[in-house]
Formats: structure tokens, sequence, C-alpha cells
């Protein structure tokens, strides 16, 4: 036993250091993607101290995990090596199991709190972890036995896969789980990009209504826009959308905006639970990264940004349709009235339907108007909505507004003929004050950064889907040992090599669509569950899931042919020279 500690110690050792510098070339690439999306440039710095940890941890987790594989290659018997009639390995006993089991978990539990700089929630977090993936083994042992017992449609080579997979059921299930787990990382960073760049393109599609965007950046700008469309005979639709700033000066008349703000961010901590800045116990607030947010009070930051950000549309303005909570629509209403957007700001404010609310524009006038309606916030509705459009926060009455204040500089969608785009898209551009673009070009953009800020959990993912391969291959050969008896058996009857490899290969290649379908289904259930794509099923990458099935499939066949086709090439008299 101990000197398959040491040869493991030996291993951790060697696989920390290639892990490190592996670390330090992800790291190179992380930072080349960040400053190439944000034209940044970001510092570098070596930490010999993460290193460290990092190598003491890595040979820490190899001495765990090899523990208990020790133990059962320290009971094998002299005559199973000299005379290897007998195939069964052994096994190190229930009771040991279990201690080794708990001890591992236990170190486990002490690099994790050391980590989380919080042992006690490392410890539960790591028991946890162990209780979950005991519990998925077991489901997946039940799941090898019950695909061992159906029928093989009078195939014998499916019989005897199957009969394989039962016989050697929990170690099936712990490649199998190996697998899933390193598919579904997978699948879920590319379905859930994939079906995001779908979704993002089918909405801006739909919901824009047209395929070029126009920004104005001022009231000249406008006017020159407004006069050259009107010429372009291939643009056949615009829509223009027009709000107002104004900043919120007084509530049902008490002017005294940062004491409103004040009491309502007090309401919104009691609502929340959350403490009063300043009253956070030092042992309690956020280190590292965080540090920076202990003092942050989320209740007036939600209270201030309504305040301040008051953007303002009248009813002939709104383009994008909402649904009333209460109260009498705005289109309804008399001049001098407002529907106001629902939100928790509002009600820590305890603004309602009748009262009133005071707004300053740009040219100093001013206007009270009542509440007569509340909109619904429709933040909790789920999908994904894309629009050009101004929040709608607050819509006036027609008539409302005082007689000098104008509108802000515009943003137009333009349904343009596809011929005709870059054209169009050219001659806007060259207007003093005017931005003009290809949807298309948003679209390229948007893939682009996704696949920029996915680059570095996608090669994560693959990492740890090859590390599942090396399982599948490892498993195979400790398989292929046991059973180099029943492989001699069959070559001495007349198999040939061949068609014992390929009796292989059907049964991890059955292991590998299993992981894979398993793996892949619970990341696109989960993906589905979220919300991003309810409201377009069709932007679901269908063929990458396939993709990924027969990805799963491909590495168990081709770890099987690495470590099993040697045996299969094996001289039977070799096998049986004891029989």
């Amino acid at each position: 036993t101990l000197m398959f500690m040491i040869e493991a110690l030996l291993l951790g050792i060697i696989g920390s250091v290639l892990g490190i510098g592996l670390g330090i070339l992800l790291v190179n690439v992380l930072q080349r993607v960040v400053e190439n999306a944000f034209s940044q440039a970001l510092a570098f710095a070596v930490y010999p101290q993460a290193m460290l940890f990092g190598l003491v941890t890595g040979v820490i987790v190899t001495l765990v995990f090899g523990f208990l594989p020790t133990l059962s290659a320290g009971k094998v018997r002299p005559n199973v090596v000299l005379s290897p009639t007998e195939t069964r390995l052994p096994r190190a006993g229930i009771l040991a199991t279990l201690i080794s089991v708990a001890l591992m978990t236990g170190v486990m539990g002490i690099l994790v709190g050391i980590i989380m700089e919080n042992m006690l929630v490392g410890m539960l977090a790591t028991f946890g972890t162990v209780v979950v993936l005991a519990i998925a083994l077991l489901v997946f042992w039940l799941l090898v036995l019950i695909i061992s017992r159906l029928p093989s449609f009078g195939s014998i080579r499916i019989k005897l896969a199957q009969r394989a997979m039962g016989t050697h059921a929990f170690r099936t299930a712990s490649t199998l789980m190996a697998l899933v787990i390193g598919m579904f990382s997978l699948s879920v960073i590319l379905l859930m990009t994939n079906s995001l760049i779908n979704v993002i393109e089918e909405v801006m599609a739909q919901q824009l209504g047209g395929n070029v965007l126009v920004v104005a950046t001022s009231t000249e700008a406008e006017e020159a826009i407004d006069a050259r469309v009107a010429e372009l005979a291939t643009v056949s639709d615009v829509q223009k959308d027009t709000y107002y700033s104004a900043q919120i000066v007084a509530i049902n008349g008490e002017r005294d905006i940062d004491a409103l703000a004040e009491a309502a961010a007090a309401t919104g901590r009691a609502e929340l639970g959350l403490p009063a800045p300043g009253e956070v116990p030092p042992e309690e607030q956020p280190s590292g990264l965080l540090a920076g947010f202990a003092n942050l009070d989320l209740a007036l930051f939600q209270v201030n940004l309504f305040l301040n950000t008051a953007t303002l549309k009248t009813a002939s303005d709104v383009t994008v349709p909402y649904e009333m909570a209460e109260g009498v629509d705005v289109m309804d209403a008399e001049p001098g009235s407002m529907v106001l957007l629902s939100s928790d700001a509002t009600e820590w404010l305890g603004l309602g339907v009748g009262d009133t609310m005071t707004f300053r524009f740009r040219n100093d006038e001013e206007v009270t108007v009542t509440i007569a309606g509340l909109m619904d916030d429709p933040s909790g509705q789920g999908g994904v909505t894309v629009s050009t459009s101004a929040p709608t926060s607050i819509v006036l009455a027609d008539g409302s507004l005082p007689a000098g204040v104008s509108h802000e500089p515009p943003t137009y969608v333009m349904a343009v003929a596809d011929e005709a785009v870059n054209d169009v898209v050219a001659e806007l551009s060259n207007i003093t004050g005017v931005f003009a673009v290809d949807v298309s070009q948003i679209n390229e953009l948007l893939d682009r950064l996704l696949s920029q800020f996915t680059a570095l959990p996608l090669v994560i993912a693959v990492l740890a889907l090859f590390a599942s391969g090396i399982i599948i291959a490892n498993t195979v050969s400790l398989a292929t040992l046991e059973r180099r008896r029943e492989i001699g058996i069959m070559k001495a009857i007349g198999l040939q090599g061949s068609t014992v490899l390929g009796l292989l290969e059907l049964e991890n290649a059955l292991v590998g669509l299993l992981g894979g379908v398993l793996g892949t289904g619970i990341g696109a259930v989960i993906i589905l569950i979220s919300g991003v794509i309810s409201d377009s099923l069709s932007s679901f990458p269908l063929g990458m899931l396939l993709l990924l099935i027969l990805l799963a499939v491909l590495i168990a066949v081709v770890a099987t042919l690495v470590s099993a086709l040697g045996a299969a090439r094996e001289k039977p008299l070799i096998v049986l020279r004891y029989e």
C-alpha cells in the first residue's frame, strides 16, 4: 500500500505542476479575450502563494482519492499475479471503504473551507456534494441494471454487451456519472450560447420590425433624416421612437426629494431584511473583490435609480404595448394625467392612483400631473425582449406637456430592401450627427462577444470531458484485465480479435450513448426551464444537441479502441495456459 501511495504522490506532484502551467496559459488566453472585448489593457501578475496552494491542493486531492484504490491493491494475493486463474480483483471491504470515504470527504471539506474562508460552509458543501453524487450513482446503478435486462431483439452481441454491463454495474455506473458530468458541463455552455444567439437574432428580426437602426444625436440630424428617408423608395417602413427627459422635483407637493428617498429606502430595507449602511458587523462584511460593496445600500440605489432616470412619453409616442395593473389607462385619461410603471421603488415611495408628481424639463418649465393608473412590471413575464424604445416607465396623457418642451433626439428602425441595406446605411451615415447600422452587424457582434465570454468555461468543460474519456479508457482497461479469461475462451472457440473488440466497443458505445443522452438532456431541461427561450422554442439548437450526443459516443468508442485493442489481439494460449 505504501508503494502505491508513493506512486500517487508522484502523480499528484506531476499533475499539479502541469495543471499550474495550464492554468497560467488559460489566464493569458482569458486576459487577451477580455482586452479584445473591452479594449482595455489588463495587468498580468504571477502569485507564488496561489501556485503553491494549487500544488498542495493537487497533491492532497490525489492522495485522498488514491487512498481507497491502494487499499484494494494491497490485498492482491501473490497467486493472482503468478497464476492468474482468478480474474476478480479484491475489494477493500465495506467498513474500510466507508471509513476511507468519510476521511476523504473530511479532507476535501477542509480544503474547500480554506478556499471559501469558511470551514463550516466548506464542510457542509463537501458532504452535501458527496451525498448528491452518491444518490446519482445509485440512480445510475439502477439504470444500468434495468438496461442490462432489456430485450436484445435477438442480437447476441447486444445480449453480451448487456450482460457485461450488468455484471459490472457499479463500475459502469461510476463511468457513466463521469461522462454525464462532462457532457452536462459542455452542453449547458454550448446550448445556452447557441440558444441565446438564436433567440436574439429571432426577436431582433421580429420585435424591431426592421433591419436598419438609425440614431440621431441632434434636432438638426432628426430633420435631415426625416427629409432623406422621405426620398428613399427602398425604405418600406419607419418606426420613430421619441421620449422626454425630466427631473422629478416633487411628489404630492413635497420637494425634499432626498428625504423622500431616505424614507423609501428605509421601507425597502425593512421589506428586504437588509441592514442599513454602517450597521454590518466587521466579521460579516465581504472581503476581496466584494469589499467595495460592503456599504452599498441596495434599497436606496433602486429608489435613486427611479428618481434620477425619469423618461417620459406621451400617449401618442408609445410604441411598446403595456398592461395595466390598476386605475385608468392614459389613453382614456384627461390631460394632466399619467400612468406609472409599478416597481419596488414606487411601492416604497408610496405612489399610487391619485398621487401627484412634478417634473422639471431642460428649459426649466415644470408640470404637475396626477397618477391615473399603474402599469404591470413586464420583467417577470419571461422570455427575451429586444427594443430600441426608451423604457416606458412614465406615460403622460396627450396635451399634458408644456408648449415649450421638446423631445430628445429619436431612434429610428427602418425596414429596407435587403439589396439596398448597405447603400441606405452608407447614405444616412454621411449625415452629420447620425449613426446608422445594419441590424445583422449587431447580431454578429453579440455572437462574437458571447463566444469570447464563454471561451474559458468552454475550455474547462472540454477538459472535464477529456478527463471523462480517460476514465472510460481506464475502466475499459480494468474490465479487460478482469475478463482476460473470458476473452481467451471466446477466441479459443473461433471468434476473431475484431469480433471481440467489436463487443467491447458496443458495450461502451451504449454507455457513451446513455451518458450523452443524460448529460445533454439535463442541460437542455435546465435551459428550457430557465425561461430564456420560453417565447421561442424554435430557437433551441436541436442540431447541436444531437452532435453532443454523438460526441459522447465517439469519446467512448475511441477510449475503448485505445485501451482494448491490445487485449483483443492477445493469443488464447497465453491467457489459458493455466487452465
